[in-house]
């Protein structure tokens, strides 16, 4: 079972590693997309400095759409995503599970939240990136 979160640095050939990092998506196929310019020029606007991957993530609103149809495919998909946040405040691993323990003295807890810019996820369907 992989691990339940990674703490990357943003750079976009992290972003590219973790959106490519798929049994399911041709790498050179990714490359094609406009999502990756986008990603690049939004992100450097905000000015992010981290990404936390949440590596088995449920989405409620995918379940339906699997639970739906894909459930009765023949093709075996996945049932959980990856949710990708991303923080224009620079920390390690370490940093952010004193955040998870609630440690009261962690410098990075009252301004994590203030410093997050939001979340996305990372599905996978038929070899496309959704």
């Amino acid at each position: 079972m992989p691990d339940p979160y990674s703490v990357v640095e943003y750079r976009i050939e992290n972003l590219r590693r973790i959106l490519g990092d798929s049994p399911d998506i041709d790498a050179s196929a990714l490359e094609d997309k406009l999502h990756l310019v986008y990603f690049e020029e939004y992100f450097a606007a905000l000015k992010a400095k981290t990404i936390v991957v949440e590596t088995e993530y449920v989405d409620r609103d995918f379940l339906e759409d699997y639970a739906g149809y894909y459930v009765r495919c023949f093709t075996k998909y996945r049932r959980k995503c990856r949710r990708l946040h991303f923080f224009n405040l620079a920390f390690s691993g370490k940093d952010f599970e004193a955040v998870l323990s609630g440690s009261p003295t962690n410098p990075f807890c009252p301004c994590m939240a203030q410093r997050n810019l939001g979340k996305g996820l990372k599905r996978i369907l038929n070899a496309s990136l959704v």
